[in-house]
Formats: C-alpha cells, sequence, structure tokens
C-alpha cells in the first residue's frame, strides 16, 4: 500500500521536528529513564497516532501467508563456515569488537593495495521480510534435531536466522574465497578484499537473497576504495577513502576518527544540555517515591545509612534501588558495617536475590522470612540490645552476628544441615553421586569425627572428595580488621581450621579434604570457589547449559538456603519464632 506524494511530504515534515523530541526526553530524564531520554534524542522522531502513520507501518510490514511446516526428516549436515567469515549477533560474546577489530587488522595488511576495498552491505527491511517458510525448510534439511523448536518459534526469528546459508555459498565460491574479510552482525554485512570478489560476493546475495526473504538495499550499500570502480551499481555510494564508521565505530585515519568522535560528543553534550532543565527537585520527589514503596512493602523504615546501602548495586552488597539525584558510594562505615559490606558485595554473595521463587523446588522465603533477610543483609537493628532468649547469657548485637552464632536452640546445627543437603542434592544432579557423613568409626581418629559430610567417590583422578561443610561470620572481633581490608578472609581462616582438623585422617582413609567455607553473607572461600567451579562445570554438562548459567544457578541455590537459615534464627530471637523449620 503506497502513500500519496502529499501524505509522504507531511509525514516527513512532522519526523524531523526535534521539538516533540526534546519535550518527550525531558519528561523521560525528569521520571529517570536516561535511556529512553537518549533513544528519543537519537531518534528521527515519534510518529503521530493518524492514518499516515498507519498507511506507512502497513506498507514497511507487508502482510505474508503463515510457514506451512513440513514433515521432519534427516538429511544433509549443517553447513560449516571457514573462520574468517562470521555470523554474529546481540547474543555473541564481543560480537562488535570481533568485526571492528578483524577489519582494522585487514585493512593494515592491505591498505596499500590498489585492488583492495571494503564493501558495507545493507538488507533492506530484513526484520520483517525475512522469510519463515525458508527457515523452517533449511532447518529441517540441516538441523533436524531442533526442528520441532524452531517450527514452534517461528514468528521470533531474525536475518540472523537465514544468513548461514547466503554466507556458506559465498564461502565456497572459488572467486569469493579470495574475500580477506566477510562478516555479518545481524543484518549489517562487510566484505574487504579484492573489489571483484566483493562484487561477486554481492551478486550471489542478490540471486540467493529474494527467496529468504532478504533483499540487497543498493543505495545503501557502500564501497570503499582507492581506485578502480568498474561494475558497481551506479547507485551505491563509492568513496575513495578508507574511512568509514561500522557498526557505530569509526575505522580510518586519525583525523577521520577524531573528526567522528568529536561529532558524537557534540550530539550528546545535547542530552547533557537537557538535564539542567529538569529540575532537581522533581529528581528528589522520585527519590522518595521509590523510598516510600520500599518502606511500606518491606515494612521497613529504613535509617540514612540502611537506605544509603538499598541504593547500592546488587555487586556492592546493595538492593540496586540507585538514586535518580546522586549516584553515590557508602559513607564512612564503623569496622563492623565495613565488614559486613566487604562480605555482602563479594562476588555471588548476592545471588540470593535474584533466584526465581519457587516453592516446589524450595526455593523461596515466605514474607516474614524476607523482611527479616532484607533487615538483616541492610544492617538494621531487630533486637534492641535484648539478651538472646535462647541461653539467655548475651546481649543480641545490632548486626546480628550473635544470632547467627548462639549454638543455642539448634540454630547453628540445622543451618548447617541444610547446606549439606543443598550441596548434596547438588552433586547427585551433577552425576557425581556422593554420601552424607560419613568418617566417623574409620581410621584410628578416638574423637569420631565425620570429615565428610558429602563423600563424593570418584572425584579428582578416581580420589575420592571429603567436602566439609563450615559456615563463619565475617564480625568476629578476632579477625575483625583483615576482614575490613580483604573479603572472605573469615572464610579462608575457617577452611585452614578444616584443613588443620581432617587432613590427617582424610590422608589415612586416602581422602581429599575439601573444606567449603562460606561466610554469613555468602562470600564463599576460595578453595570453596575452585571445586564449585568444577561442579558447576559437571552441572552444565549434565543440564545441557552454559556453566555461567550453571553457577549462577548453583551459588543462587547454596546462599538462598544459608540466608533462610539466617533469616530463621534471626526470627527464632526478635520474635520467638521457632526456626525449626524443614529445609
Amino acid at each position: 500500500m503506497l502513500l500519496n506524494e502529499e501524505s509522504s511530504k507531511a509525514f516527513q515534515t512532522h519526523m524531523k521536528g526535534s521539538d516533540y523530541n526534546i519535550q518527550s526526553a525531558i519528561r523521560h530524564a525528569k521520571n529517570g529513564l536516561y535511556g529512553k531520554a537518549c533513544q528519543v534524542l537519537n531518534s528521527s522522531g515519534i510518529a503521530p497516532n493518524n492514518d499516515t502513520t498507519w498507511q506507512l507501518l502497513k506498507t514497511k510490514h507487508p502482510n505474508a501467508a503463515p510457514p506451512v511446516i513440513p514433515p521432519s526428516d534427516s538429511s544433509d549436515n549443517p553447513p560449516i563456515l571457514p573462520p574468517d567469515f562470521n555470523i554474529l549477533s546481540v547474543l555473541s560474546p564481543y560480537g562488535v569488537e570481533k568485526i571492528v577489530h578483524g577489519l582494522r587488522i585487514c585493512i593494515e595488511e592491505q591498505v596499500n593495495d590498489k585492488d583492495f576495498g571494503v564493501m558495507k552491505i545493507d538488507l533492506r527491511n530484513a526484520f520483517n521480510l525475512v522469510s519463515r517458510q525458508a527457515l523452517l525448510d533449511e532447518c529441517r534439511a540441516h538441523f533436524s534435531e531442533i526442528f520441532q523448536w524452531a517450527a514452534g518459534s517461528v514468528m521470533v526469528i531474525t536475518p540472523y536466522c537465514c544468513l548461514p546459508w547466503v554466507v556458506t555459498a559465498i564461502a565456497a565460491d572459488s572467486i569469493c574465497s579470495q574475500l580477506s574479510f566477510h562478516s555479518w552482525y545481524m543484518d549489517d554485512g562487510v566484505s574487504a578484499g579484492p573489489k571483484q570478489a566483493a562484487l561477486h560476493a554481492l551478486s550471489i546475495i542478490k540471486q540467493l537473497g529474494p527467496p529468504l526473504g532478504l533483499f540487497i538495499n543498493t543505495s545503501k550499500c557502500e564501497l570503499f576504495t582507492k581506485e578502480g570502480l568498474r561494475g558497481f551499481p551506479d547507485e551505491m555510494k563509492i568513496s575513495d577513502a578508507l574511512n568509514f564508521e561500522i557498526l557505530g565505530v569509526s575505522i580510518g585515519d586519525p583525523i577521520f576518527c577524531a573528526k567522528s568522535i568529536a561529532e558524537k560528543r557534540a550530539h550528546a553534550s545535547k542530552f547533557l544540555a537537557l538535564l539542567k532543565e529538569v529540575a532537581l527537585e522533581e529528581l528528589h520527589l522520585f527519590d522518595e517515591e521509590v523510598h516510600q514503596t520500599f518502606s511500606d512493602s518491606m515494612c521497613i523504615d529504613p535509617s540514612d545509612s540502611v537506605w544509603q546501602q538499598a541504593q547500592l548495586s546488587l555487586s556492592r552488597g546493595g538492593l540496586g534501588l540507585r538514586s535518580a539525584s546522586l549516584h553515590s558510594s557508602a559513607a564512612f562505615m564503623s569496622s563492623f558495617s565495613m565488614a559486613r559490606l566487604m562480605s555482602a558485595s563479594s562476588n555471588l554473595a548476592a545471588s540470593w536475590l535474584s533466584v526465581i521463587p519457587s516453592p516446589g523446588l524450595n526455593l523461596h522465603l515466605d514474607t516474614a522470612e524476607f523482611q527479616t533477610a532484607l533487615k538483616w543483609w541492610l544492617g538494621i537493628d531487630m533486637f534492641g540490645g535484648s539478651r538472646c532468649p535462647s541461653c539467655s547469657t548475651q546481649s543480641l548485637d545490632p548486626l546480628g552476628h550473635y544470632a547467627l552464632t548462639c549454638r543455642y536452640n539448634g540454630d547453628v546445627v540445622s543451618r548447617h544441615n541444610q547446606l549439606r543437603n543443598t550441596f548434596f542434592e547438588s552433586c547427585r544432579q551433577a552425576g557425581v553421586g556422593g554420601q552424607m557423613e560419613v568418617g566417623s568409626g574409620l581410621g584410628h581418629d578416638e574423637r569420631r569425627t565425620r570429615p565428610a559430610d558429602v563423600l563424593v567417590p570418584n572425584w579428582d583422578l578416581g580420589k575420592p572428595a571429603a567436602f566439609d561443610l563450615t559456615v563463619a561470620s565475617p564480625l568476629n572481633q578476632s579477625i575483625l580488621n583483615e576482614v575490613c581490608v580483604t573479603a572472605g578472609s573469615s572464610a579462608r581462616v575457617s577452611e585452614q581450621r578444616k584443613h588443620a582438623s581432617n587432613d590427617v585422617k582424610c590422608s589415612e582413609l586416602g581422602w581429599s579434604c575439601i573444606p567449603l567455607a562460606v561466610e554469613t553473607y555468602g562470600c564463599w572461600g576460595a578453595e570453596a570457589r575452585l571445586y564449585l567451579s568444577h561442579l558447576a562445570s559437571c552441572l552444565a554438562a549434565r543440564l545441557n547449559c552454559s556453566k555461567s548459567h550453571a553457577t549462577s544457578t548453583l551459588y543462587g541455590r547454596l546462599n538462598l538456603v544459608l540466608v533462610r537459615a539466617n533469616a530463621r534464627a534471626l526470627l527464632s530471637r526478635a520474635y520467638g519464632v521457632s526456626s525449626d523449620i524443614p529445609a
């Protein structure tokens, strides 16, 4: 459906206007949505809700018949690309960097070759025109094992899904094989090498692309070369200097790159100037609303220091409730508060806050446990200097150190057993097996100790590993100064104690002694991190997922169990609630 010339001109005039963009950016910035404000300023405008806009949308997003799902069978092997031919997406780690740096190296090596050129390739409306039917046909032919999944997901495919067959044809072509570089990032392509090879690659895309819904937009393709331009389409933009931008990054001589950076800085200054128009009072009002919402939902009235911690990121021991008016780190803290924050901000200590609640998997906190855990995490006093109701001998400190280390009422043993059970279940899921509470009565140890909370029979080259879990408090007075400087110091000392206690007996039994020490705030010791990393690798292989996902899942589960046991111990002393709840 095409627009008449008058409607099209009216729409373009509106899109060129900047007043609406500026006002919209100011509104977003007032609400603390700086990312959206930047997007508005960098866009060509916001279309009005009228018939002209709807007609343009219908033109850009043409109707197409739904794909027909063919029968699944197995045939050819999937296409294999040479290492210099890449297809990357937003999910590819360092995808932009790989293309940019690879292209720069290619240009540096061949910049003096008169036959060398760089061609940027643009596909017309690729995300909307890409053929779902073609994807299903190719998936059935080459990737039969995921065909059923693809058949149920064809509405979310991108040009990234259909490009492999085009790029494979280019890689296999004898002329195109002369290309030094040919890569795609989603629907943005770039070729570098002899100009005739680049031209031939362009013809292959024109030939093979349309059946897949991939159409060359010649007017937006660009060629950068010093000389010799015969054979390229007249409508293609051609430059005799190797100065250009690819994926938002400038490539070329120093003068061009400096000018490009200056233009970006000038464009960014437009937004920085807008921030001056945003009243600081409104940002403070926004912060106050966040503060009030947190207080109401958590039944907490945080002090200034507590709220300051809550505004820190999760990696720094906070809750990620960043301030719109002021981004700041924590101010001066006492030694106990500093030690607490050092432990809570260690790697993956806050992973319990990212666990998706699941009562069925016993990965959840009830309302009282969650509120208590947050108060403890933020250092809010729940005891008011009262005595411990379990032992009646010690006063309960504001940070909960004694409440979590008091051995009366069975809370310390219960927490240990819950962590042991969770670790044992993780070993079982990883396929490494194991037994719980092994070692008592074995060997010549008269103390009848059990150095293995969990004994894994075949851990390191067939040698059994005795995992012994222990929980330490980073607020222990004897090591407080060291904890304030180095996170995990309390866990390290606990590991040393476990080795001193169990190494002899484990050696006698032919076991490896592996202490798994964790601080009450979830900071694991160095040895624990090493062996949990190995366990995460086993989980990733067993569950067919990435190691990073397995690692975050493993730590999240262990730390959630740890924090839940802590919350129950705190509840039992603050409000007299029993902590004897099955894990």
